[in-house]
Parts: structure tokens; sequence; C-alpha cells
């Protein structure tokens, strides 16, 4: 059985967010998201999509495997674009995304190589499994502003914790 076969997405939710996040917002940020990761377990959200890319991914995903360590229930699935993702990324950014991917319940990637709409096939596939969107949008433009817009023509419930 598939996580998608055993998680609907009334149990779903993904996350989106932009890369450049301030460091000096981290753990604002953190805690906002810590809250609302809770407030929907309470409603019975079990599964968790990120997208495995710096900056509001890395915050969603480290908050949500600190969570699963009491809420032994929650299941994180890492959605990436294609392998070999993070070429050009630093050393230490590698790493972080190498320790996620193995402490994550799953790992997809959408794509096997680098191609044009990889990035967007990754958005669509964790907004049509979601019914839910915790996101970090403060521009209108880019690929978290693009992902929001999906999720809301798809009718996802979506909390945005950016502040704006």
């Amino acid at each position: 059985m598939s996580s998608d076969d055993k998680y609907t997405p009334d149990m779903t939710c993904c996350f989106t967010g932009h890369r450049d996040i301030p460091r000096s917002r981290y753990i604002e940020t953190g805690e906002r998201v810590k809250t609302e990761i809770l407030r929907l377990y309470d409603i019975g959200v079990r599964r968790f999509i990120a997208g495995g890319a710096l900056g509001f991914d890395m915050i969603c995903s480290v908050v949500t495997y600190n969570l699963k360590l009491y809420k032994k229930d929650i299941f994180l699935t890492i959605a990436l674009p294609c392998k070999n993702h993070d070429t050009g990324w630093s050393a230490r950014d590698r790493a972080q995304l190498a320790a996620l991917i193995s402490r994550a319940d799953e790992v997809i990637y959408v794509s096997e190589s680098y191609e044009r709409e990889c990035m967007f096939r990754r958005n669509r596939y964790m907004v049509d499994r979601s019914g839910y969107c915790i996101s970090y949008c403060r521009k209108n433009g880019g690929g978290s502003f693009y992902t929001v817009s999906y999720a809301k023509k798809r009718g996802l419930i979506i909390t945005d914790i950016s502040g704006e």
C-alpha cells in the first residue's frame, strides 16, 4: 500500500514557501509551523509533504521530523523535483538535505533528472495529494506563489504564516 492510498487529502498537508527566509526569522517561522502542524494534527492530519528546497521547506521538514519524535503517527514525505536537485548547493546544505532524506518516512522523486517542468511537477504532486497547505509566501511571483495559487484552485485550506 502506498502512502497515497493510506493518507487521503483530508489527512495530508503540504508546505510551500520561499527559499530566502532571513536567518533571523528561522526560529519564529519554525514555531509558527509547529503550531500549525499541531493544530492540523488535532483534526486528523497525519501526512506532511515537504518539497526538499532550501529555506521554508527545510524548516518544515526539521519541525515535522522533531514532532515525529513524540507524535509517532506523523508521516513525513519529502517530494523532490529530481535526483541530484541539490547540485550546486553548499556542502552544509547538501548534508542537511541528506540527513532529512534519511529520516523521512518516504522520499518521492517526480522526475529522474532535471528538466524545465520538474519543479512545477513536484509542486503539483504535493498539492494534488493534500487538503491543507501551510505556506510562507511574501511575493506575487515565483514557485511558492504559483503553488499557493494552484492550491487555491484545487480548494485546499491554506494557512500563510509569513506574517503578511
